[in-house]
């Protein structure tokens, strides 16, 4: 959450539990966003797993040629 809707959602819950329903849908906004985020990370993860495996793979398959040949 950004910091503006940090204070927005801590000001209603200082409000009390006439909020509740407004700080729920911070919350689930909020939800929503991070799981957006997450597979955002898992996709860029998978890329560089991707990339690693190739390179171990070149590296330990041979496929290197000596720079002094």
């Amino acid at each position: 959450m950004a910091i503006k809707e940090i204070r927005d959602y801590a000001d209603l819950r200082y409000q009390g539990d006439m909020t509740m329903q407004s700080r729920l849908s911070m919350l689930t906004k909020h939800r929503l966003f991070v799981l957006a985020e997450k597979k955002k990370w898992e996709d860029n993860l998978k890329h560089l797993d991707d990339k690693i495996r190739i390179y171990e793979e070149k590296l330990n398959g041979g496929f290197l040629q000596s720079s002094s040949s």
